[in-house]
């Protein structure tokens, strides 16, 4: 489907903040090589500018962050390191004069460019433009909009704590997030020496819905700002719930910081009963839009291989014969999920010829109102497994918001208005908080909203250009989040 001056969101999200930043080492256009961990071991924060040569808001921004690299860049108070990636493979090497951009990116960028930027665009989950990360010498990646350059030093003090006392253990999560095969998932987290003290013993415990699953007393030799992956064993326990992951006693004593060392992640168990119904809305591009849903030996048992019409709503009913755990696969053609952009009215067969963006729509969902999918930013192909029964398992918190099924915030990006969408399990007040990049709670409502799906508009006009967390929690004090960039 056709890009926009920021390209659409694929079927992986950015970084989680607080990750574990991938090593790279990379050559830039003057053929100097730059190793990211080399320059945090120097105690350097790293901010990274993922950009395409295209993209006329990566333009836009290009004087805010060259303002930044004056202030904390070599010839500011050196605390900063910039690196521009330009990480779209599909563009050609044309950096002074590229199509699209009436600059010359070579000439307007002071810090080093890099073209050929290898594994970095998966590593880094990277789906729209300008991306930018600042990542502190403790190796953690935080994500932030296009601030202003007077807000660079505010961000790095929020997030890059970096090493405190002499024995301090952080832990993150880098594990599944929901089940697979309808069966287990599996907890994974990353832990480091934040500690003057080489870190060689650490308790780590499990917790899955208030209840210890497994203690790992973890053993070896981690540096200052080293780090290791923690695998824990599967948990099978088929439904969705709070886990909890927990680090205590580096090196058989007290943690020195008490404000890294737990994290909390909701695990999502989807569950349904055996009626469906798929309402599919096609954007300009309903050829390219199909589905399919596997059984648990691999047989299609319903499917639709694509669409004639575009913009044009489709309702398919679907009854599944027996209990057990589905696979609800839908593809797109070109790999930009149910998002497009301007087309051509004199050769596009839509038949009403506007030639404005539009986006498409997808909702799977049970005939109780329990929502299976209904997320359009899936990039090529999205795997989704559900358990259908005649009584389902149980699918979520009473706030069904998890980023990776059921808020869907549009448009991409957010400009004056925001759109929410959600489904409440039952009727009650939910709290929807709008959070900037250095945790300030920027807008903030409470309302009560019915069971089934409900929408939302928030008022985005006293915002500025960045990224912003949207936070949604019930009574329960349960809570999810999704992130959103404003664009104006």
């Amino acid at each position: 489907m056709l890009g926009l001056g920021i390209s659409t969101p694929s079927a992986q999200a950015q970084l989680e903040n607080g990750t574990i930043a991938p090593d790279f080492t990379l050559t830039d256009l003057n053929g100097n090589s730059h190793n990211l961990y080399s320059y945090l071991n120097q105690g350097k924060i790293v901010v990274l500018d993922m950009f395409a040569t295209w993209c006329t808001t990566c333009w836009n921004y290009a004087p805010k962050i060259k303002e930044a690299y004056q202030l904390h860049g070599p010839n500011g108070d050196n605390t900063m390191v910039f690196l521009a990636l330009e990480a779209d493979s599909q563009t050609d090497d044309n950096l002074q004069n590229p199509s699209g951009v009436a600059g010359n990116w070579i000439a307007s960028t002071p810090f080093p460019i890099i073209n050929q930027t290898g594994s970095v665009n998966d590593d880094y989950e990277i789906n729209y433009y300008p991306t930018l990360y600042m990542i502190c010498p403790s190796k953690e990646a935080y994500e932030f909009g296009m601030v202003p350059s007077s807000q660079y030093a505010g961000i790095a003090a929020a997030n890059c704590a970096g090493v405190f006392g002499v024995n301090n253990a952080s832990v993150t999560y880098i594990g599944e997030k929901e089940y697979q095969n309808c069966s287990a998932f599996t907890p994974k987290a990353t832990i480091q020496n934040l500690g003057t003290n080489n870190l060689t013993s650490l308790k780590l415990e499990a917790i899955y819905d208030g209840q210890l699953e497994q203690t790992i007393n973890w053993t070896g030799n981690l540096a200052t700002l080293s780090a290791a992956d923690i695998t824990f064993n599967p948990i099978e326990q088929k439904k969705a719930a709070k886990l909890e992951i927990q680090a205590s006693l580096p090196n058989n004593v007290a943690d020195d910081a008490n404000n890294n060392n737990k994290i909390t992640e909701d695990i999502v168990f989807r569950s349904s009963t055996k009626q469906l119904t798929l309402n599919l809305h096609t954007d300009k591009w309903g050829p390219q839009d199909s589905w399919r849903i596997y059984n648990e030996q691999g047989t299609v048992v319903a499917k639709n291989e694509g669409y004639l019409d575009c913009e044009t709503t489709y309702v398919e009913n679907i009854v599944l014969d027996v209990d057990g755990c589905y696979k609800f696969q839908l593809t797109d053609g070109l790999g930009n999920g149910m998002f497009n952009g301007p087309v051509n009215p004199a050769s596009h067969n839509c038949t009403n010829g506007d030639p404005s963006y539009t986006e498409g729509s997808v909702e799977l969902k049970d005939d109780q109102g329990t929502i299976i999918w209904d997320r359009i930013d899936f990039g090529k192909k999205v795997d989704v497994f559900f358990y259908a029964s005649s009584t389902p398992l149980g699918y979520n918190f009473s706030v069904d918001v998890d980023k990776n099924t059921n808020i869907v915030v549009t448009p991409v990006p957010a400009r004056e208005q925001l759109s929410v969408q959600f489904n409440n399990s039952i009727s009650q007040t939910i709290n929807l908080e709008v959070v900037n990049i250095l945790g300030q709670t920027v807008l903030a409502l409470s309302k009560d909203y019915a069971a089934g799906n409900n929408q939302e508009y928030l008022n985005l006009s006293n915002l500025a250009d960045g990224t912003y967390i949207l936070r949604m929690s019930d009574a329960k004090a349960n809570s999810k989040s999704v992130r959103f960039i404003v664009a104006k």
